[in-house]
Formats: structure tokens, sequence, C-alpha cells
């Protein structure tokens, strides 16, 4: 039994299966080829890796057995690794159960944690299961809808982490939240996000029952049952 994993090609379309040996350092095994990436201007990604048999090609298998759990590995904007290992929950969905942390430089700041993005990593890895050729090797009970662009496009999860984000900028700045959330997307250099988008976005969250109705005629709202659910299954801190 070695450790499969899968090198992603073309945003997820394809996917080429490699192994190493089980004893081999996780980290070790996944830094070069994400260096290399980084050398080339390519994106990243994530890397999907778990226990598997090499004695038999699994892409020609008909119906491969599901891994017990998939690791999820992927660079900061530094040089830190993170594994978020996971696991399908009662429902399907995805849940982390382990969470590790390698830095060569050893100066991990908790910002530099808070940037690392844990729910954009899940979320990222729902998408990557919608692959064929992914969940071709990871078997049927891994396999995950993706949507299209459009109506309905993004995980619950998503909304539930804008959501939060406006709770938390409403508790800073109560007069006029979505301005402060997108002058905050500008001080952190991320890219721009208007008051229109943020609007969507909390539209959208309302709909799906992530975010409490705002009193009328004012800014507000708070995080759903359901909301904070989907947040602390996904590793993601949120405001209440």
């Amino acid at each position: 039994m070695n450790i499969l994993h899968v090198r992603l090609e073309g945003r997820g379309t394809s996917a080429t299966l490699e192994s190493r040996d089980v004893g081999e350092d996780w980290a070790a095994a996944a830094a070069p080829t994400f260096k290399r990436a980084r050398r080339q201007g390519h994106d990243a990604g994530v890397r999907l890796e778990w226990i598997g048999d090499t004695t038999s090609d699994p892409f020609m298998i008909e119906n491969p057995a599901p891994p017990a759990w998939v690791d999820a590995i992927t660079p900061t904007d530094g040089d830190a690794l993170v594994r978020l290992r996971l696991r399908r929950g009662a429902g399907g969905d995805l849940l982390r159960v382990e969470l590790e942390i390698r830095d060569e430089a050893g100066d991990l700041t908790s910002r530099a944690l808070q940037r690392s993005g844990l729910g954009a990593i899940v979320t990222e890895v729902e998408r990557i299961l919608g692959a064929y050729a992914v969940s071709r090797v990871l078997g049927t009970a891994w396999r995950r809808e993706v949507h299209r662009p459009g109506r309905g496009g993004r995980p619950d999860v998503f909304y539930a982490e804008k959501a939060a984000a406006y709770v938390a900028a409403h508790a800073a700045e109560s007069r006029a939240p979505v301005r402060y959330l997108v002058e905050q997307a500008e001080r952190e250099g991320r890219e721009r996000e208007t008051a229109d988008q943020w609007r969507a976005w909390l539209n959208r969250a309302r709909a799906r029952g992530l975010l409490t109705k705002a009193p009328p005629g004012q800014p507000g709202g708070r995080l759903t049952a359901k909301g904070k659910r989907l947040l602390r299954d996904a590793g993601i801190g949120g405001a209440g």
C-alpha cells in the first residue's frame, strides 16, 4: 500500500495519478512540486492524497473502493504547507478532522495562518472532487456535484464565510459594514470587491438561511445556526 496522490491539470479537468511511500514525509514529498509550480508561474493549487493499492491501475477499476480519508495539501502565501485531512460526514459533507502546518522558515504568524484560507481549501476541494478524472479514482462515495457558474453555483460554506465577515464588519463599523468590507479588501491587496458584489453575496446568504434579516432600513444580521455549523465543520472561525 502506498500514498496515492492526484496531480491536477487544467483547473482539475484532468489528473495524473502518482504515489509515494507511506513512510515518506508528506511535506517533503509535496514541497518540490509546489516550488516548481511557483517558479514556473503556475497556480500551485491543491494536492490530494489518500491510502491506495498500486498493484492495479485505479483509473481502470470500474468501482474503486473509496478511501476513508483524503488529505488536501496546499501552500500558503509564504513557504508554509497546510495539510487538511478530510473525511465524509453522515450527510456527505466534507469535515476537517486533522490540521497540520509545516513552515521551513519557522516564523508562521497568526496572521499568516489566517491568510492560509482553510475555508477556501475546502471549497476548492469540493470543486476538484467534481472533476470526473478525480472522482474516477476516489470512488462514487466521494463524487461531488459541482454546479455551473450562475444561480446556486457556489457552495453554502462560501456564503457562510461572507456572512461571518459581514457580521464582524458590522461589529467594527455598524453604520457602513459593506463599505468597511470593501475598504478592508483594498487594504489587504485582494482582488477588488465592490459594494454590489457584497450585497449580492449577503442576499444569497440570507436566501440560503445562513444570515438573518437586517432591521428595517438598517444594516445588520446574525449568523444562523446553519451558518455557524458550516463554518465549524470547515474549520473556519466565524463571528456570532
